[in-house]
């Protein structure tokens, strides 16, 4: 076995492409192959489903070990090379869409002269797809909504979200500071749409309150949903985190009963996997979401 292979694995297991993980490589697509056969018979198990290709239960075994033997190989060229400070961090995060504005503020810092240069690729994800990333290697962290998905990297509670109330400023109820729960079946309430990770975090919600809710308004992206509760059309229940208070047109109310309790998290590696840098990051983000205050 050696660091090339490796190398050759982990950019085939993020691309699930032989071919596109030999145009990243700049090698052919047979090499590509060679390697991976070479490096299956070494270990004496196959790593990748083909024709269609994506991990096997062995290659998801393998990866994190894969991951540490290069970060420990990249690790040993910067001390060798060049201070770690004055290294390139080139990172992949995955990130849920409500939570993209508040990672890229708290990333911010990262940005700045005295920080060691940051290359960050920000994509949307579920939390489904996220964990799905980070076991294939194409993604090194991850920020969403905890659900309870099975995730065997380790999994940080950054801050507990909650849910609140969007109201028009036309509506009668605007002008209390908050609305108690059983309050909200007697209120027309606009929802995200069924399948939204949103939609998911309010029925689960609900449940535990034992309190059904027929919206008068399904949408599936918080924008529309934004301006369907600025024209009156009813009140939208949604995570805090999606909202900024007081915006042209509404207003947000408080409902006591649904205290903080949306664990927003942060997906990654195993520290062993990381580098210097990388850790450094980690790091940051686990206190990157200050608890919001009413």
């Amino acid at each position: 076995m050696h660091i090339q292979q490796l190398i050759t694995f982990l950019t085939v297991a993020k691309h699930r492409h032989f071919r596109q993980a030999g145009e990243e490589l700049m090698l052919t697509q047979p090499a590509v192959s060679a390697q991976i056969r070479s490096l299956e018979e070494e270990l004496g198990c196959t790593l990748f489903h083909r024709p269609h290709v994506s991990l096997t239960p062995e290659g998801k075994t393998f990866l994190p070990y894969a991951q540490k033997m290069v970060s420990l190989y990249e690790e040993s060229k910067h001390a060798l090379h060049q201070r770690d400070d004055d290294s390139i961090i080139r990172v992949t995060i995955g990130v849920d869409a409500t939570l993209a504005p508040f990672a890229l503020q708290r990333l911010s810092p990262h940005f700045q002269p005295e920080r060691p240069q940051v290359h960050i690729r920000m994509l949307t994800l579920t939390e489904a797809q996220i964990i799905q990333a980070l076991e294939e290697g194409r993604i090194d962290l991850g920020i969403a909504y905890r659900t309870g998905i099975p995730f065997r990297f380790p999994v940080s509670v950054l801050v507990y979200d909650t849910l609140t109330l969007a109201v028009s400023f036309q509506n009668p109820i605007a002008r209390f500071a908050y609305l108690p729960l059983k309050r909200l079946p007697e209120t027309p309430v606009i929802l995200p749409a069924p399948g939204t990770t949103e939609r998911r975090l309010i029925d689960e919600q609900l449940e535990r309150h034992d309190l059904t809710i027929d919206p008068v308004l399904e949408l599936p992206d918080l924008e529309t949903l934004k301006q369907a509760v600025a024209q009156g059309i009813g009140v939208a229940l949604l995570p805090r985190m999606a909202l900024t208070h007081d915006q042209a047109g509404w207003r947000l109310l408080r409902i006591p009963e649904l205290h903080p309790q949306l664990p927003v998290c942060l997906f990654h590696p195993d520290r062993g996997a990381l580098t210097p840098a990388l850790r450094r990051l980690v790091d940051d983000l686990r206190g990157i979401y200050p608890p919001y205050e009413e």
